[in-house]
């Protein structure tokens, strides 16, 4: 990325993919030092990123395992 012409480097991590029948999702673990908040800006700006890498998924799967819970989380445009 550049900003004024500085260069700042960053990674986006996946932790897993998944299938389900035909679809495949993006998964991502919500992990305890830095949960997520689940509102709609915040699906935003921490799942929307995750998506735009790969717009052929079906989705982003969140999974909470401390709470065994698990989110799917579908994007229209």
């Amino acid at each position: 990325m550049k900003v004024d012409n500085v260069s700042y480097e960053s990674r986006i991590f996946i932790d897993y993919f998944v299938t389900k029948a035909d679809f495949w999702y993006i998964v991502k673990v919500d992990r305890d030092r830095k949960p997520y908040e689940w509102t709609g800006s915040a699906i935003r700006d921490y799942i929307l990123p995750y998506y735009m890498q790969f717009p052929d998924a079906e989705g982003v799967v969140v999974v909470n395992m401390r709470h065994k819970d698990l989110k799917v989380i579908t994007f229209q445009f």
